[in-house]
């Protein structure tokens, strides 16, 4: 059947696309902590870019679409979108919480204040990490379950092969059998 190009087209891609919003998501978090830690040779814009970056992947699981690493088919499944969509939230909140932490910056907050605003970024984060985690899961449990109908198949495929084998040995040997009677009565005849 159609596993193999529905696991290769479908399911690898779409893991991919969960693996580069966390990996663009990670990077933006800790360039932004250097930032925030007074790190002057990181610049906002390439935080930002790198979560415009993560977020597309995020949209591309739902939406579908392509880009230079290839051509992302949307998911269908109403329980990974649901997953998918809360990520996508919990991503929309760690990029308001980076916002807010930023524009705190070289101002004079309390103690409690930068800790509170520090946890909320850390928290947005963490949310996120576990929501798409989930949807990895799951898209990578499907890839699963094609993968052992495929190789199920395949088994399948292998033992109707013998059968044939088989049969054709067997009708090859009761065929040596009658047919050469049948030609030499004939032949015998003369």
């Amino acid at each position: 059947g159609n596993a193999g190009i529905e696991i290769g087209e479908n399911d690898g891609p779409l893991i991919d696309a969960v693996m580069e919003s966390k990996l663009q998501a990670t990077m933006a978090h800790l360039k932004f902590e250097e930032i925030m830690g007074g790190d002057t040779a990181e610049s906002i814009d390439a935080v930002r870019a790198l979560m415009q970056d993560a977020r597309w992947f995020i949209v591309v699981i739902a939406e579908g679409g392509s880009n230079e690493e290839g051509t992302f088919v949307a998911l269908t499944d109403p329980d990974a979108l649901a997953i998918q969509a809360r990520s996508l939230a919990y991503f929309d909140a760690l990029a308001a919480a980076l916002d807010q932490r930023y524009a705190s910056r070289g101002e004079t907050l309390s103690e409690a204040r930068f800790h509170e605003l520090d946890a909320q970024f850390d928290a947005a984060f963490d949310a996120f990490i576990n929501e798409i985690d989930s949807l990895e899961s799951i898209i990578q449990t499907r890839a699963a379950t094609s993968l052992k109908g495929l190789r199920d198949t395949v088994d399948s495929s292998r033992w109707i092969m013998i059968a044939i084998v088989v049969a054709a040995l067997v009708t090859g040997v009761l065929l040596g059998q009658v047919i050469p009677p049948s030609i030499t009565r004939p032949l015998g005849a003369c």
